[in-house]
């Protein structure tokens, strides 16, 4: 029993490490779906982009009297919080950009934000932060938002968009019917959708940072076990059964479960 305990007590500390760096994981996208729903103190900004010439020819401005020219003009919205950062490109005529018209527009985005970083500091290395969007084929967007969560560091993300029909398109997410949850967020994400695409380097980062406030937590009831049997040692009776040994030899094993008084017990 000696000979084995150095190897049992090293299987497990093994399997609570591997329970502790579940349980950060765990932690780690459930920090980050909060800060998705339940976004705190967030910071908001927007910025008007120039469409692209492409989406004038392919959508000319009628010309009659009490045209609002300003209709066609796509805003980029951001808002960014301890948990959350989120874009979303939108235009108010509900005229749809192709893929390649909102790579365009991200880009113009990306140089109108650097104007802004005496007024707004964080949204240049915000905008320089998110990916374009997804390559997709003969499909129109009216709006496309772009989320990523997770504290202290950005661990998943998930995109959605809305063609000319009204339809949704989401990548990267999890979609959780029965819960009623609407985020505020734009309307493109739906009410029990989630982002669940792992950002690896964040999501790493932030399982190993939970993983050490939850592996302390897993040595209470050891310690406690620990505690426990010097107490009864001390009274002179077993350490597991806790039988009075008081009438027995200071050798004598323990009537009730074997064990020698100073044998260690796995």
């Amino acid at each position: 029993m000696q000979r084995n305990a150095p190897h049992h007590a090293g299987i497990r500390v093994l399997t609570q490490v591997a329970i502790a760096c579940v349980l950060g994981a765990m932690a780690s996208y459930l920090t980050a779906w909060a800060g998705y729903l339940r976004p705190r103190h967030a910071t908001y900004g927007n910025v008007a982009v120039r469409a692209p010439q492409t989406y004038h020819d392919r959508n000319p401005i009628p010309s009659s009297p009490g045209t609002m020219l300003a209709l066609d003009v796509p805003t980029v919205r951001t808002a960014h919080s301890g948990a959350l950062s989120r874009l979303c490109i939108s235009t108010r005529s509900g005229r749809g950009f192709t893929a390649d018209e909102l790579v365009h527009l991200l880009q113009d985005a990306r140089e109108t934000a650097a104007l802004y970083t005496e007024t707004q500091p964080g949204l240049t290395t915000l905008m320089e932060a998110w990916p374009d969007p997804p390559p997709t084929e003969n499909t129109c967007w009216t709006e496309w938002t772009h989320v990523r969560a997770g504290y202290p560091w950005r661990c998943i993300e998930g995109s959605a968009a809305v063609d000319e029909s009204g339809n949704v398109h989401t990548w990267q997410t999890l979609s959780i019917l029965p819960l009623d949850l609407a985020p505020a967020v734009g309307p493109s994400f739906r009410p029990g959708t989630l982002p669940a695409g792992p950002l690896w380097p964040g999501l790493i980062a932030n399982t190993l940072c939970y993983a050490l406030l939850a592996y302390p937590l897993m040595l209470v009831p050891a310690l406690f076990t620990r505690i426990r049997r010097h107490h009864r040692r001390k009274h002179h009776r077993c350490p597991r059964c806790n039988y009075d040994q008081c009438a027995l030899a200071p050798d004598a094993p323990c009537p009730e479960c074997g064990p020698l008084r100073g044998s260690p017990i796995a």
